[in-house]
């Protein structure tokens, strides 16, 4: 009896030490857990990033000038022109228009020596080669080559709403974009003599972009 009492109180002891044992790895399971989180990442430093776009919009140059005023010898019944040098530089990407516009806003040479004379020189109302046009009449033509008498005329503008010539490329850097800017005139023996004209005003505007 005793001895199995002996095995009992043995066996119990074993069973505790058994439980506690396994008790105690748990504990220690958790708590190396804590001390030592599984996370290796945490020992770096936290980083983050960001971007931003930098843009600077450089502004537009222009610039336009005309050679010496344009002085016609006319001719009765006779086409004849006369052309001046247009120069535009710009440094805008899409390029530039021309307008041009009368002084005093008609479309007429007029007579400065007799200033009380009805008689004039009028605008073409088509686009026409110069040697068609018809008795006192004039066009103008623009063109990067010389004007001639097959050269093709248009109507002379009066309100600049409409451009005379458009180009899409900005001046090749640090040259010149170069025109002849040409006035043709028809005249006939019914036009008094006397000097007839108008004052031209070019300008330029830069696309937009």
């Amino acid at each position: 009896m005793q001895k199995k009492n002996y095995h009992k109180t043995l066996n119990r002891r074993k069973g505790w030490l058994a439980f506690n044992g396994a008790g105690l790895l748990c504990v220690g399971i958790i708590f190396a857990f804590v001390l030592c989180p599984m996370n290796k990442g945490a020992e770096a430093n936290a980083t983050t990033s960001g971007s931003l776009q930098v843009s600077v919009k450089s502004a537009s140059n222009l610039s336009v000038s005309l050679g010496s005023a344009v002085e016609i010898s006319g001719e009765v019944d006779q086409f004849t022109s006369g052309a001046t040098t247009l120069k535009v530089q710009t440094n805008n990407p899409t390029g530039y228009a021309l307008y041009m516009t009368t002084e005093d806003g008609t479309t007429s040479l007029k007579n400065n020596v007799d200033a009380s004379s009805d008689k004039e020189i009028s605008s073409i109302m088509n686009d026409a080669v110069g040697s068609d046009l018809i008795g006192n009449t004039w066009g103008y033509s623009i063109d990067q080559n010389a004007i001639t008498e097959q050269s093709t005329f248009k109507p002379i503008m009066a309100d600049g709403a409409t451009a005379i010539y458009t180009t899409n490329l900005a001046s090749t850097l640090g040259q010149t974009d170069s025109y002849n800017l040409g006035f043709g005139v028809h005249t006939d023996r019914t036009l008094p003599a006397g000097v007839y004209s108008n004052v031209i005003k070019v300008s330029v505007v830069a696309n937009p972009w």
